[in-house]
């Protein structure tokens, strides 16, 4: 899953439900007028597990499409029908090697 659709989700989730979006918003709102310090908190731990997720979500990518890619180029390598030269002997018969 790549992190831009997990942000996607998350933005469908609070936009079809409206009163857990308010719910929410009021809370936040509410620790950062009362609490500023715990605001601040939440905000540092928020910010730093969404860089965190952002970094596995794009080395893992990255993988996979590598992965993709040699899994393409083994399958093209595998479809080359191989090469056979015909190399005649002295007595006549023809020896194949395969190039």
């Amino acid at each position: 899953m790549d992190f831009f659709e997990i942000m996607r989700s998350f933005l469908t989730f609070f936009q079809d439900n409206l009163l857990i979006t308010i719910v929410f918003a009021c809370v936040l709102l509410f620790v950062l007028y009362w609490k500023t310090r715990l605001f601040l908190l939440i905000l540092f731990i928020t910010l730093l597990l969404i860089g965190i997720l952002y970094i596995i979500s794009d080395v893992t990518s990255t993988g996979l499409s590598k992965k993709k890619k040699l899994i393409q180029e083994e399958g093209i390598s595998l479809r080359i029908k191989p090469i056979y030269l015909g190399i005649k002997c002295k007595s006549g018969m023809t020896i194949h090697k395969q190039k």
